[in-house]
């Protein structure tokens, strides 16, 4: 169980956007002014979700191929450290949310 007190919920809207803090308020249980996230519930909005170079990735792909750019090898998959490849990388990075540790308090 994951605590997280009322009074951090505006600092965690700010860092994570406020769809993250309104999926902790509405997940959780308000207990004398604290938050009581659930480890399942906590994981779940925790869990890295697709950047932005992933999703584009899959319709890219083709064109790749079709252009000849050596960004994939024989299975179709991009090569490590291809242009392709630091490209969806770097999308990567500016898509996906910064938090990635569990607040402050838990609870066990």
């Amino acid at each position: 169980m994951y605590v997280i007190p009322a009074s951090q919920l505006k600092q965690i809207a700010v860092t994570q956007g406020p769809g993250f803090a309104a999926d902790i308020v509405s997940q959780s249980k308000l207990i004398r002014g604290e938050y009581h996230v659930s480890d399942s519930v906590w994981s779940d909005l925790t869990r890295p979700k697709p950047g932005l170079g992933d999703r584009l990735e899959h319709f890219l792909k083709p064109i790749a191929r079709a252009l000849k750019l050596n960004c994939l090898d024989a299975n179709g998959q991009l090569k490590k450290n291809s242009g392709c490849a630091r490209r969806r990388d770097k999308l990567n990075q500016l898509s996906k949310p910064h938090f990635s540790s569990p607040p402050p308090s838990a609870a066990g």
